[in-house]
C-alpha cells in the first residue's frame, strides 16, 4: 500500500482530533481540516459527533486497506512515525472518554479504533512478524468490528502490563 493513500486519513485523525492548526499540514490537508473547523464553529456539538463518526470510519477504512494491500517497504519508517501520533490521539481520546460528557461513547470508540489501527500498523511494519505471517487474512478481517478489535488490544495491553511483560 502506498503511504500517500493513507496519509490523508491519518493526518485527518491527527489534526481533527487533536485540534492541530491547519497550517501545519499540506494544502490539501489544510483545506479538509478547515472545512471541519468551520463546521465545528457553526455547531460544535453536532460537528464534533460527526467528526468522531468520520474518524471512526476512516480508522476502519485505513485498517482494511492495510490488511488488504499491506505496506510498501519505503513507507515503513513514515508509518512508524505515525504510530507516535496515533499514540497521542489514543491518550487524548482515553482522557476525553473519562469525562462524563454526551460524547463519552464516541471518544471511547475513537480510542478503541485507534488502538486497532495501531495494532495492524505495528504488525505491518514488523519485518519478523511479516516473515511469519506473510500477509493479513483480508477475508477474515473484511467484516471486522474495529471497536471490538480495539477493546481486545486494550485488554491484551492491560494483561501484559499486569504480568510485567
Amino acid at each position: 500500500m502506498n503511504f500517500k493513500k493513507i496519509s490523508t486519513g491519518l493526518s485527518l485523525i491527527l489534526c481533527s482530533y487533536l485540534d492541530t492548526q491547519a497550517n501545519e499540514f499540506s494544502n490539501n490537508h489544510a483545506k479538509i481540516f478547515s472545512a471541519y473547523e468551520q463546521n465545528i464553529q457553526k455547531n460544535q456539538k453536532e460537528s464534533y459527533g460527526a467528526l468522531c463518526d468520520y474518524l471512526l470510519n476512516q480508522s476502519k477504512v485505513i485498517y482494511l486497506k492495510i490488511a488488504k494491500d499491506g505496506i510498501e517497504k519505503s513507507d515503513k519508517q513514515k508509518l512508524k512515525e505515525f504510530l507516535d501520533i496515533l499514540d497521542k490521539v489514543a491518550v487524548v481520546a482515553k482522557n476525553r472518554a473519562k469525562k462524563d460528557t454526551i460524547f463519552k461513547q464516541k471518544d471511547e470508540n475513537i480510542y478503541y479504533s485507534v488502538l486497532a489501527l495501531m495494532s495492524i500498523i505495528n504488525a505491518a511494519v514488523d519485518d519478523e512478524y511479516m516473515k511469519i505471517a506473510k500477509s493479513f487474512d483480508y477475508e477474515k478481517l473484511a467484516n471486522i468490528d474495529i471497536i471490538k478489535e480495539g477493546k481486545k488490544q486494550a485488554d491484551l495491553s492491560a494483561y501484559l502490563k499486569n504480568i510485567g511483560a
